[in-house]
């Protein structure tokens, strides 16, 4: 499956309002589509992508899409990939800001 065909959510998980549809434009604007975005009240220090079982490689290319570490957590309950972003991708989120 091509790799920006797949749905994939991102998720605020640093409490940084606006930072899933920042991240979401950065992806966007490098061919990644079928891209939403969403909430999480848990907070996370570092990002994590949950995916699917069979989707390791599409977990890969999207943590190296990224400026910032991901770790990748495969899950049989998962039926997306998911990008929950923690406070480390915080310092990229600003620079996005200023642009």
């Amino acid at each position: 499956m091509p790799l920006a065909s797949l749905p994939t959510r991102i998720v605020n998980a640093a409490g940084r309002q606006g930072i899933a549809r920042r991240i979401q434009a950065f992806l966007g604007s490098r061919g990644w589509s079928r891209l939403d975005t969403g909430d999480n009240a848990v907070r996370l220090d570092e990002s994590r992508i949950v995916f699917p079982v069979g989707s390791v490689d599409a977990a890969r290319r999207l943590a190296r899409a990224l400026p910032f570490r991901t770790r990748l957590y495969p899950s049989s309950r998962a039926n997306r990939v998911q990008l929950l972003v923690g406070a480390n991708a915080v310092g990229f989120d600003a620079r996005l800001k200023r642009k």
